[in-house]
């Protein structure tokens, strides 16, 4: 061992004992060794995991109150008895009141479609991929915005929703605090947070982060429903949220039941992010009636490909 190893090496014991000691002094009462070195007890580990577990997920939930400009993807995978379904969707969040935009795609080709809200608008544009040309005689169409005029909530925008319902399941399950359920709280040396938790399958239905036809909701079993599904959260040293998902796989019922969904910041939306208005020539304007119809087709279309 070089000598230069050596310092490195003392270094890292150096660091954890240190990395230790400062643990202990966070905590209140620590036990004592006979050397004197003050440790926490178990109980008081786990006093302190579970108060920062709490403090952490709390930013989530200010996170989805209160972020703005914020550009992120979302992914779900789902697989039950022979049927699988995946989607992505990017989304983008800019100013306020809010420009917001989402691109939704799914492993069909032309299985995609831009949805546009102009800041400050009372209409929705949507980009239509090729499988959807026929729903319209022109590229986009437009129709009255879901959004709300003031009391702008970023829960209400598709994709970040994901998450929202995601929050939503982990409160749930919480609230049920079911034994055993996992409430790690680990801060890295560069100042990222990770928790790691977990939601029953009945808590992730409930929330309807994933959607299941009834045909595919009616094979799963009461033990399936009590079953854990990992949740991994990661914050930036700044705290704010990095990403968000929940994976795993459910035993107990007539196959396994997988899931994947996942909520992943990518940056910070720019006005560079977003599409210029399309000209009007482009445009196909809906009605209420002809709005419902235009999603009644679009369903059947998705439903032909699921």
């Amino acid at each position: 061992m070089t000598a230069s190893s050596h310092r490195r090496l003392c270094t890292r014991r150096l660091s954890r004992i240190l990395g230790a000691l400062l643990g202990c002094a966070l905590l209140v009462g620590c036990g004592t060794t006979e050397d004197g070195l003050a440790l926490p007890s178990q109980e008081q580990a786990r006093e302190y995991q579970s108060a920062k577990f709490t403090e952490a997920l709390q930013g989530l939930v200010s996170y989805f109150r209160e972020a703005t400009n914020i550009k992120g993807t979302v992914f779900s995978f789902g697989s039950f008895e022979g049927k699988k379904a995946r989607s992505e969707m990017d989304t983008f969040v800019l100013g306020s009141p809010p420009a917001m935009l989402t691109k939704s795609r799914s492993g069909h080709e032309g299985d995609n479609i831009d949805t546009y809200h102009p800041a400050g608008s009372d209409k929705d544009l949507l980009l239509l991929g090729s499988m959807y040309r026929t729903l319209a005689p022109t590229p986009w169409v437009s129709h009255r915005t879901s959004f709300p005029a003031t009391g702008y909530y970023i829960c209400v925008m598709a994709g970040v929703m994901t998450g929202c319902k995601m929050l939503t399941a982990i409160e749930l399950t919480q609230k049920e605090n079911p034994n055993g359920l996992l409430r790690k709280y680990t801060k890295h040396p560069d100042g990222r947070v990770e928790l790691l938790t977990g939601v029953t399958l009945k808590a992730f239905l409930e929330a309807r982060v994933m959607i299941f036809p009834d045909v595919l909701r009616e094979k799963m079993t009461d033990n399936m429903m009590t079953q854990m599904l990992p949740v991994r959260i990661k914050f930036a040293p700044d705290g704010s949220l990095d990403m968000f998902e929940i994976n795993g796989v459910v035993e107990g019922g007539p196959s396994p039941l997988e899931v994947q969904v996942g909520y992943d910041i990518t940056g910070t939306a720019t006005a560079a992010d977003f599409p210029p208005l399309p000209s009007g020539f482009d445009v196909t304007h809906l009605d209420e009636k002809a709005r419902r119809e235009f999603y009644d087709k679009l369903g059947d279309i998705k439903n032909k490909i699921a």
